[in-house]
């Protein structure tokens, strides 16, 4: 009869409060506020590679957003809960958390992260870039170095729309006309997440024999290029890590990969 009494009294309250018959006692709100305090902070992190670390995935993405110029040092990430493929990161502040987002995209472990606000999070929609844009900019010399009081360093300008990607195929994978369809379908896919792919070769076993485990992807900008060199060369693929170079356009288009 007890829990009855309580289980009424509690759905009375909630009834008055909805109907604005009464006001939600100071404690109930201030767990509203906390709860809603606690969610601007945390970052949803998922496609994460098996047997990942909390403390590997805690420093890689903290490290990232103070490089960049997101986060100022120390590591803005407080703690990592992991679950499976997925995990969330408690910021040090909600602010820290919306520049997080910035982080969307961001290659770990040969994955491409998927980075966002936890299904929860009822506050305001913020716009944010991809990791890739964050880097471009950061290539042209558009955001400033965390930790070094300057603009961070430039890279020099890409000289071709050709990238060239080494360690990410084997000659193995390239030792017939299906086989290489199917690492051309694969790579062309990959690629487009950097931009338009305007063509793409793949030498393979038995052909001229130039380039063969080598990626020639040639993008319709020299910004999207651009983009793939920094992205690819950031990756690992199979315990190698990715080499990405630019290549000749004139090459490309007369299928000489000879280096």
């Amino acid at each position: 009869m007890l829990i009855c009494q309580l289980m009424y009294g509690i759905s009375l309250t909630l009834t008055q409060v909805l109907t604005g018959q009464a006001e939600m006692p100071a404690e109930g709100m201030m767990l509203m506020q906390n709860s809603a305090t606690k969610l601007s902070c945390e970052v949803f992190v998922g496609n994460i590679p098996p047997e990942t670390q909390a403390p590997t995935l805690q420093e890689y993405l903290g490290g990232a957003l103070v490089q960049v110029g997101l986060c100022k040092p120390p590591n803005p990430i407080l703690s990592i809960r992991m679950n499976a493929r997925f995990a969330f990161l408690e910021m040090r502040t909600a602010e820290e958390a919306t520049a997080a987002l910035n982080l969307d995209g961001i290659p770990f472990g040969g994955a491409a992260l998927s980075v966002g606000r936890p299904k929860k999070y009822e506050g305001p929609v913020t716009p944010h870039k991809t990791w890739f844009d964050v880097l471009a900019e950061c290539s042209f010399g558009l955001m400033g170095g965390a930790g070094q009081g300057g603009a961070a360093e430039a890279e020099p300008a890409p000289t071709s729309t050709v990238v060239r990607i080494g360690n990410v195929v084997t000659p193995e994978e390239l030792t017939d006309d299906e086989a290489q369809k199917e690492v051309v379908e694969d790579m062309t896919e990959e690629c487009s997440k950097y931009g338009a792919v305007a063509g793409i070769e793949i030498p393979h076993v038995g052909g001229a024999g130039a380039g063969v485990g080598f990626v020639f992807v040639k993008f319709h900008t020299l910004e999207d290029a651009q983009k793939a060199k920094k992205g690819f060369g950031s990756r690992t693929f199979d315990g190698k890590s990715v080499d990405a170079t630019y290549f000749p356009e004139e090459q490309f288009a007369a299928k000489s990969f000879a280096s």
